[in-house]
């Protein structure tokens, strides 16, 4: 989601038939060949949202919303721990 056009994307492909697309827990990661010197590219796209324009564009979607939060949940959790009190 370098450009933060990869919903836009995904949508122009759904009117091409795509029909399976990759999403991220927690939209992390990036891209290592989008970066430049200075800047780290951004995360992917975050599943639940790709999930979300799926079925906004009138698709199914087989995703279940309370396992990906909890994915994601944990995956931020391993990038990012919350400090302990």
């Amino acid at each position: 989601d370098t450009q933060g056009r990869a919903l836009d994307c995904v949508r122009i492909a759904l009117q091409l038939g795509v029909r399976s697309f990759d999403g991220s827990a927690g939209g992390l990661g990036g891209c290592p060949y989008a970066s430049t010197d200075t800047t780290r590219a951004p995360g992917n796209v975050e599943t639940m949202q790709l999930a979300r324009t799926v079925i906004g564009e009138g698709f199914q979607c087989r995703v279940k919303p309370g396992g990906i939060a909890r994915a994601s949940s944990y995956a931020l959790n391993i990038v990012h721990p919350m400090p302990l009190p």
